[in-house]
Parts: structure tokens; sequence; C-alpha cells
């Protein structure tokens, strides 16, 4: 998922429009800017010429940048539950919100190595860990193992999709055909498998995600069955 928190999507008017300064305005301004161009393109002074206001207006509502990027990641990071409604099963809601999380940060490729990183405590964070944590402890799991599996999912969920968020596939070929044109007596396997190499991103990520929840699984049962003996 991501060590950011959620909150809730507000629809602004496009930047520049007149619209009044406020800080959702601001947040959704810095989100366009950073997916138009770039991270490094965002500043306050670059966003107050984006909204046709003094930059120093800006700082009525965020101390500084970092504020700022602390903001927006609370915004895209709200993305993981928008419209998510509990089904009563553990493992499709967790596969579900994984899913979407997946979403925000292939939407995002600039700010996929904020949304990964993030170490401030935001304001919605709260939200999604207790989502995750029950429907962990929902599986059966006792408590320390909810604790390590919410890590094991948060990592996977964020390092993979925040990678290939930035990455992309445009190498692919370039690997597969490289892998394949090695020295077959030194590296048969990699030559043998290389074809199949980097093939689908989303097939891939779906594939360790059902291999974690699998093993979460089969852990619950673990434990339910020795709590019945």
């Amino acid at each position: 998922m991501g060590r950011g928190g959620t909150g809730t999507r507000a629809r602004t008017e496009e930047p520049g429009s007149g619209a009044r300064l406020t800080p959702d305005v601001i947040v959704e301004a810095c989100i366009a800017l950073a997916d138009r161009e770039g991270l490094e393109a965002v500043t306050l002074r670059r966003l107050g010429a984006e909204l046709g206001a003094d930059p120093t207006a800006l700082y009525r509502h965020f101390r500084d940048k970092q504020e700022l990027l602390s903001a927006v990641a609370d915004r895209l990071l709200g993305a993981f539950l928008d419209g998510h409604r509990p089904t009563g099963t553990w493992r499709e809601d967790l596969r579900s919100l994984s899913l979407a999380a997946r979403e925000v940060y292939l939407a995002h490729p600039a700010l996929a190595h904020l949304l990964a990183t993030s170490s401030t405590p935001l304001p919605n964070s709260e939200r999604l860990t207790e989502v995750v944590l029950a429907a962990l402890r929902a599986a059966g799991l006792d408590d320390r193992t909810a604790a390590l599996a919410f890590e094991v999912l948060e990592d996977y969920v964020a390092g993979a999709s925040s990678l290939d968020a930035v990455v992309g596939s445009h190498t692919d070929a370039a690997w597969r055909a490289s892998l394949a044109m090695l020295p077959p007596d030194r590296f048969p396997n990699a030559v043998e498998v290389a074809q199949h190499l980097y093939r689908d991103d989303e097939a891939a990520f779906a594939f360790g995600l059902d291999l974690i929840l699998d093993g979460l699984e089969r852990l619950a049962t673990s434990e339910r069955e020795g709590e019945g003996r």
C-alpha cells in the first residue's frame, strides 16, 4: 500500500481559472504539475504562477514544500479506499485494496517514489491501517502475525508498484534480447526462460500478490487448526 494515509478526493477547478485558493486547489495543481512535468518542476513559485496567485499566498496554507508534498501523498493514497466496500471476505478485500493502490502508483509515476517512501504520519493513515489489519485478523491471524503480514503486503505493493511506475516497460524487450544472447553453456536457464521474462507487469504483480495471500491463508488455517486441538 504505502506509508502515507488516506484522504478524500476533492474536485477543483483547473489551475489558473480564478478559483479561490484553498489547500485542495493547491494540492490538485501540484499533482497535475508533477504528472505533467515531473516532481522536480514543483516549486511554490511555479504553483503560484500556475494558479495565478502570488507564491506567498501559498504559504498561508502550507509552511513549505515538504508539508505540501505530504498533503499530496495523503490525497493520492486516499484513492486506495475510494469506493472500497468490505465484502466480508478478508482475502478479496486485501486483493482489491492492493490492486487499487497499484493503480494509483501507476497513474502518477512522478509521485510514485513519494508515495512509497513517505515517512511523515499523515492524517488518515490510521484508516488504511485499520482496514488492512481488520482483514488480516478476520483471517484468523494472531496479532504478531497480522502485524508482520501487514508489513509484507505494504512493502510488496509499494515496492513493486513504485518500481513499475518509474521504470515502465520500455526496456523489457532489450532485457529479453540480452538474456537470450548469453552463452548457453554458462547461462542455460536464463537463455531458455528469456523469452518469457518481462512480458506482463500486471500478471507478475497479481501472481506475487496471490502467492502472498495464499501463504497467509494457509498460515491462518494452520493457526485455527492448532487452536482447535
